[in-house]
């Protein structure tokens, strides 16, 4: 039985754009902390108490906000510290006729820049501003044939310097199934680095964006997750995903990619 090194590695990227990455020089971030340390609660109260296209806010989860029940509803996801991102999506049904939640925008707290001053009030007024400008989500697609498209465009956007950490290399993109699954691969600088969260147990061999296209629901899934192994040794073990959106092929791929890229670039 091949490891989950080895099935990675074959067919090692295939599309093989090797271009050497420029150097970092376009990204700055006001404030120099990583993350800013936001107060998420008061980030929520501030948003449930405001109308999205006439409706209020409902809190079913500590980070989470509902605007309706109803297909078309809005939803906000604010991460924790530790990953400063917020997730929005549109409600939908996919091919199946089941409930299905839309990636509509990923932002890193970091990227705000008018509230780099950690001002809570300012956080959730641009968040509202972004929210309330969505007015369509988009329905999913039967025979979608453009993933390795997708996955080459999101590719070269990942690789961009004020996208990819300082700590990855792009390594290539692996085909698992034409058009249909296909993962980026971002390795380690040196020997890897200790994983996040771990405690110096584990050591981070790779990062992986996993991209797939589901016939039967008709959308694109993308996770991004870890492949670690312990510090003594070489195990390459897939970890809980940082991130499992799903978006619609009727999505520009701009904004599909965009999403991904922000989600990226605070790992």
């Amino acid at each position: 039985m091949r490891t989950f090194k080895e099935w990675m590695e074959k067919r090692q990227d295939i599309f093989g754009f090797e271009k050497e990455q420029e150097k970092d020089s376009s990204f700055a971030v006001k404030n120099q902390d990583p993350i800013m340390q936001v107060d998420i609660a008061h980030v929520m109260d501030e948003l449930a108490n405001a109308k999205i296209h006439g409706k209020k806010g409902k809190i079913p989860y500590v980070n989470e906000i509902h605007w309706g029940d109803e297909i078309g509803s809005l939803k906000l996801l604010l991460s924790p510290a530790g990953s400063g991102k917020a997730i929005i999506s549109g409600k939908q049904t996919d091919l199946e006729n089941k409930d299905c939640w839309i990636c509509k925008e990923i932002i890193p707290y970091v990227n705000l820049e008018d509230a780099s001053f950690r001002d809570d009030e300012n956080l959730a007024a641009i968040l509202y501003k972004k929210i309330d400008g969505i007015k369509n989500i988009e329905i999913p697609k039967a025979g979608y044939s453009n993933l390795e498209k997708l996955t080459i465009k999101l590719s070269r956007k990942c690789c961009k310097p004020d996208v990819i950490p300082k700590i990855f290399i792009y390594t290539g993109i692996r085909e698992v199934v034409k058009d249909k699954n296909y993962i980026i691969k971002f390795e380690c600088k040196g020997q890897g680095a200790e994983a996040p969260g771990e405690g110096g147990g584990n050591r981070l061999e790779m990062f992986a964006i996993e991209m797939s296209y589901d016939e039967k629901t008709g959308l694109i899934r993308c996770m991004g997750y870890e492949v670690t192994s312990p510090m003594k040794g070489h195990k390459w073990e897939p970890q809980p995903s940082d991130w499992d959106e799903y978006f619609s092929p009727k999505q520009s791929s701009d904004e599909i990619c965009k999403a991904i890229a922000n989600a990226l670039s605070i790992f």
